[in-house]
């Protein structure tokens, strides 16, 4: 039985395609699977489905990203008719039931540009079209007739009416990245939208500002939308800059922004930033917004995206994108040794740390409290430090956000307590993984030559979270801070741990173990800046301690059977030997835990006076 319903590729490399719609329906989607795949970047994996009944077919957006439309409306779930134009992203088809009355073509012309600002014969809406089926053939030939004739009346008197159709042309930037995908005229293009987001960008004349066709979206109360075009390769050590043509409606926030990223899908590489441009004025016409940003070490690729977000709902359009190489790359905002640190944005408000080739952590930025956007900052180097601070006549922020990068990420993070002595005091190693701490004076990401120091004047509280393509660090200050030190050299303070670490190991040797373990938590909390070393004082700390402990457990149990055989002379032998621990690691939590253990005076004498009592109590065995 031939299929009752079928649809019609109207746009794109598959254009004049029939597709039937089985009395099973279809998924709709790009991935593979689906009943009928769609290879085109506007289309979600999980697109749209479309369901079979007696009554007919119903269209069900899947929850896509760029949205199903029927008739250029944005639907949900829609019962089709003959001649629908249905939309999954960019990608255009008709709807026919085979055996209905026939009527006009699928009605695309809302995506067909009208000249003459409004004048003259417009498109003819569904809604006529559907009256005119009930209409007498007479009626309907009638009906034809005076559309074809108002047609050439308004063709032959157009130029005595109005002037020439304002369509401007499109003009060709020399050099454009982005080739023939920078205008929207061609029926195919590589933009896509962005996972997650309300609102998508899709091809509309209405946003055109030169030529036929610009992107637009209607946005509602607290939506956004986002696109991104395809990826270039970015030349290294180059300046690029992105520019684009907005229009924002009333309320909506507009920006461009240059993303860098990688060919590789490699998850040890640094992760993808944006650098944004100031935002478009609300509320104005077509004008043009442009970033530029150097090209940052590590990153290979390079796209642009616009994106658009509202606060009541208007409308949002832009046109004439352009990707250039402008010249050699400008130099960093700050360098100490061979670490560098790179500001993008407009204005700069997001860092990037790197170590000759190599990108250490991005997306540095202190971000706003109770608002969009990030603090505009500024760097200097300070000796071996860099020093991020507020840019002039920013206020500082509370909140910092920064993304240890790829392999710096699984070397792992460790922190110091901004106390020397406490509960949340010393030197934690964290690994890779998530954590959380308060009272944290410095960070160390990495190890080896690679290691990273971030110190701040203020203690402050961290948050962090393994990502797939690093970890996200969050820290918290009790009050804004008035500068950031970032440090990568540390000759001098890893020449100070070697000498700690001698001392330390002599103690041991003199068997002076409280100063021993002094020392190693010196290096700790002091220079733990060489690998090697920090492990050593772990280890060595860590022996020493259970070793001490141990000698304690035997003085408690001795002090046991003292108790029970009422033993004062063993209790004065345990008190003895547990001050003699405590004076060999004095100082240390050893020493501590033996000023708790050693019997005191009291339980002494006590002993001696119930011994007296019992002059024939039995013998017990020997210490």
């Amino acid at each position: 039985m031939e299929p009752r319903y079928s649809l019609r590729f109207e746009n794109g490399e598959r254009k004049g395609e029939t597709i039937p719609v089985p009395d099973s329906g279809l998924t709709v989607g790009r991935k593979p699977g689906n009943t009928l795949q769609i290879v085109d970047n506007s289309v979600s994996g999980s697109h749209a489905e479309l369901a079979v009944d007696k009554f007919g077919v119903t269209v069900k957006d899947t929850g896509s990203t760029n949205g199903t439309r029927v008739n250029g409306e944005r639907v949900l779930e829609q019962r089709l008719a003959q001649g629908d134009a249905l939309a999954f992203g960019t990608v255009e088809l008709a709807f026919t039931e085979i055996g209905a009355p026939v009527g006009a073509p699928a009605a695309f012309s809302a995506s067909i540009p009208q000249a003459g600002g409004g004048e003259g014969l417009e498109r003819i809406s569904p809604e006529l079209l559907a009256r005119s089926r009930k209409v007498s053939k007479p009626g309907i030939l009638v009906f034809v007739l005076a559309v074809a004739g108002a047609g050439v009346w308004w063709w032959l008197n157009r130029s005595a009416r109005a002037p020439e159709a304002t369509v401007k042309p499109v003009e060709v930037v020399p050099g454009n990245l982005l080739g023939d995908e920078s205008s929207f005229e061609a029926e195919r293009d590589s933009w896509s939208g962005a996972e997650g987001a309300p609102q998508a960008f899709l091809r509309s004349p209405r946003a055109a500002a030169t030529g036929l066709y610009g992107m637009g979206t209607e946005l509602g109360p607290d939506e956004w939308a986002r696109a991104r075009s395809k990826a270039v390769a970015a030349p290294a050590e180059k300046e690029l800059v992105a520019r684009a043509s907005l229009r924002a409606g009333e309320g909506v926030r507009m920006r461009v922004g240059l993303e860098f990223g990688h060919a590789a899908a490699d998850p040890g590489l640094c992760a993808p930033f944006i650098a944004w441009s100031r935002p478009a004025e609300e509320g104005s016409g077509a004008g043009a917004v442009e970033i530029a940003a150097d090209v940052p070490p590590g990153y290979d690729r390079a796209c642009v995206v616009v994106d658009a977000r509202s606060k009541s709902g208007a409308r949002a359009d832009f046109d004439d994108v352009s990707l250039l190489v402008r010249g050699p790359a400008s130099k960093p905002a700050a360098e100490a040794g061979e670490a560098r640190l790179l500001l993008h944005g407009d204005p700069h408000s997001l860092g990037l740390l790197a170590r000759g080739a190599r990108v250490l952590f991005s997306a540095l930025e202190f971000v706003r409290e109770g608002e969009a956007g990030a603090v505009s900052i500024a760097a200097r180097a300070d000796g071996a430090r860099i020093l991020v601070v507020p840019a002039p006549g920013e206020a500082a922020s509370r909140h910092l956000s920064l993304l240890v990068d790829g392999d710096l990420a699984r070397e792992g993070i460790a922190s110091l307590g901004a106390e020397k002595s406490g509960k949340d005091s010393g030197y934690r190693s964290h690994g890779a993984g998530d954590f959380e701490r308060a009272g944290v004076g410095t960070l160390l990401f990495g190890t080896g030559h690679d290691l990273v120091a971030l110190r701040c004047g203020a203690p402050f509280s961290v948050k962090a979270v393994r990502e797939e393509s690093g970890v996200r660090v969050a820290l918290e200050f009790a009050e804004a801070p008035a500068e950031l030190a970032l440090q990568t050299d540390f000759r001098d303070e890893r020449r100070e741990a070697g000498n700690v670490a001698h001392d330390a190991r002599a103690a041991e040797r003199k068997g002076d173990l409280g100063e021993c373990l002094r020392l190693w938590k010196s290096l700790l909390d002091d220079y733990p800046f060489e690998e090697l070393l920090v492990k050593e004082a772990e280890e060595a700390r860590s022996r020493l301690v259970q070793q001490g402990l141990s000698e304690l457990r035997l003085v408690r149990a001795d002090i046991e059977r003292a108790k029970f055989f009422r033993l004062p002379e063993l209790y004065q032998r345990c008190r003895d030997r547990a001050l003699a621990i405590g004076t060999r690691y004095a100082g240390s939590e050893v020493d501590g835990e033996a000023h708790e253990s050693r019997p005191r005076s009291r339980a002494i004498s006590r002993t001696r006076r119930v011994r007296a009592r019992r002059p024939n109590a039995s013998a017990c065995p020997r210490s």
